[in-house]
């Protein structure tokens, strides 16, 4: 038998013209390849500004309350902002005098926190902020004072709106921020055991932009460590329109060692 190949000619089609549909394909196929390749360039593109503009945080804190009286509280703390990048790195050493005005409201209250009874309480304090070793941010010195109101609801839900007032001396320029938090939380109990699940979230306007540039939110559970601490896990994620990077994923914890008198 003959191995000769025999070509067999592509009929024409009713027009007399050959069809061309395998030339189609194949423009085609290029035309859908070229645009694949573009979309995987412009996503990993993406996915690079978007690295460049999150920060991933770590925020250890330590605090201690002194107990003054009735309606006085002393408050010592130390925090530490660990960023992706470290020379964002920072720590944060102050400290807070609180007074709760002896308005109370009745409703179950955490063993630590007798203040979360009062509607109106009035805080001052003094935040020195260095970079950490290894960051370059500036040194900034900080004056604020709070005004905190807690509304009772009910099934045991507490509101608090905190407004605070920031003086801010950074690399010797002032500027001043106003920052406004509401939170919700309840109180749950397992025997004697109370832990609190907790929401929040705020906005900060600037005087440096003369903007709200700022939101936050987060949540978090405070745990109750025997008679005299408590720890507080949570997450906070952090937007602002002119810094960078623009946002931050904190994960904090906070330890508080409650000193009565």
């Amino acid at each position: 038998m003959s191995s000769r190949h025999v070509h067999v000619p592509v009929a024409p089609d009713s027009s007399g013209v050959r069809p061309i549909f395998h030339i189609v394909d194949k423009r085609r196929r290029t035309r859908i390849d070229s645009k694949l390749l573009i979309l995987l360039c412009l996503a990993a593109g993406a996915a690079q500004l978007s690295a460049q503009d999150n920060s991933n945080e770590f925020w250890p804190q330590l605090n201690g309350y002194w107990r003054l009286g009735p309606d006085f509280q002393i408050v010592g703390t130390v925090t530490e902002h660990a960023a992706t990048d470290p020379k964002d790195n920072d720590f944060r050493i102050g400290a807070m005098l609180l007074y709760h005005l002896p308005i109370q409201f009745h409703g179950p209250l955490a063993r630590h926190h007798p203040e979360e009874s009062r509607y109106l309480s009035f805080n001052g304090g003094y935040l020195y902020i260095p970079p950490a070793p290894n960051g370059t941010a500036a040194v900034e010195n900080r004056a604020f004072s709070q005004f905190i109101a807690r509304v009772p609801w009910p099934n045991s839900f507490l509101t608090t709106d905190r407004s605070e007032t920031d003086l801010r001396w950074i690399s010797g320029s002032f500027y001043w921020r106003y920052r406004n938090r509401i939170s919700m939380q309840r109180n749950f109990k397992i025997r004697s055991y109370t832990f609190t699940p907790l929401v929040f979230g705020e906005l900060q306007y600037y005087s440096k932009y003369d903007s709200w540039y700022r939101n936050d939110y987060g949540a978090g559970v405070r745990f109750e460590v025997g008679k005299l601490a408590e720890i507080l896990p949570y997450f906070e994620r952090e937007n602002t329109s002119y810094d960078k990077p623009a946002h931050t994923n904190a994960v904090g914890v906070s330890v508080t060692f409650f000193f009565r008198d």
